[in-house]
């Protein structure tokens, strides 16, 4: 159970906030960019969060993917609920058959 939503075994995990499932999410924003693109493209709706620079710089590392990952920021992208599965398919396509998430 899910904010109050049950899922399957497989999908019990997968993170949602209100009624958006996420699909994607990567400490590389461009990564995470052309995953919104591939969705948009495919007719999903699509909902992101902590694509802005996250606003912290120490030792040269700015707004990186390093900087990302050790504050635990990455690049979010959500569907709909309902759509998550095949989005989800379309994601794995584009990627060639590589975990998306």
């Amino acid at each position: 159970m899910a904010s109050g939503r049950a899922f399957c075994h497989d999908h019990r995990m997968v993170e949602v906030e209100q009624d958006w499932a996420l699909v994607y999410s990567s400490n590389d924003v461009n990564d995470a960019e052309l995953a919104k693109s591939v969705l948009e493209e495919a007719g999903f709706k699509v909902v992101t969060r902590d694509f802005l620079p996250i606003g912290y710089v120490w030792d040269g590392a700015g707004d990186s993917s390093f900087s990302r990952l050790a504050l635990k920021k990455p690049a979010k992208v959500f569907v709909p609920i309902q759509d998550y599965l095949s989005a989800s398919e379309a994601l794995d396509e584009w990627s060639g058959g590589e975990a998306a998430s």
